[in-house]
């Protein structure tokens, strides 16, 4: 069974259509870190949807001791929603830091684990990086093993460019986030201090 992580951004979605052209039946999960811009829900929840087929949202657990009930309440009705990343952020006591992107391991990583070792079938993690974004990606595999998640990986797209990912948005009528359109060179959570 393929699953398709969509994150909202222009290379999951360029994948996800990839996976579609491709007549290869898929399930697409996002990774809901309850910490990213309205933008991206709503065009997860719209035009990706149309585009692509239905998308689950996996919104990972996270504890809450009694003494942060008052304070993480206070906090999500500021935001308007439950998150799971002001969760996270509240019980450690601190906000992620370049040495430790607590954010990422528990939000996204072990949400996925947990997903993948949840389907009955032998599953493969679809995924949308392209060697062409530079640092650890130019050396990604197209397929691999990932212990981790205990399922092979699969990368379509790692040796696409930028063009094809625009291409092939054009051929589907679908625009990319509307972040891209403002300011963004990359969406995910928002705002990220490791963003850019």
């Amino acid at each position: 069974m393929y699953i398709a992580s969509v994150s909202g951004g222009k290379d999951s979605a360029a994948m996800a259509l990839h996976l579609k052209e491709q007549g290869i039946e898929f399930s697409s999960v996002f990774l809901n870190t309850g910490w990213e811009a309205d933008e991206t829900y709503e065009y997860i929840r719209g035009p990706l949807t149309d585009a692509i087929g239905p998308i689950q949202f996996l919104t990972p657990a996270i504890k809450i001791r009694e003494e942060d009930q008052d304070l993480i309440a206070e906090l999500e009705e500021l935001l308007g929603f439950e998150s799971a990343f002001i969760r996270l952020c509240v019980r450690n006591g601190y906000f992620p830091r370049k040495m430790n992107r607590m954010c990422t391991t528990k939000l996204k990583l072990e949400t996925m684990r947990r997903h993948l070792r949840s389907v009955e079938d032998e599953p493969v993690n679809c995924v949308g990086i392209r060697r062409e974004e530079g640092g650890k990606r130019a050396s990604a595999e197209e397929y691999e093993w990932m212990d981790y998640f205990d399922c092979q990986v699969w990368r379509p797209i790692v040796r696409w460019t930028e063009q094809q990912v625009i291409d092939i948005h054009h051929k589907h009528g679908l625009l990319p986030n509307p972040l891209y359109l403002d300011f963004a060179t990359r969406v995910g959570c928002y705002p990220c201090i490791f963003s850019r």
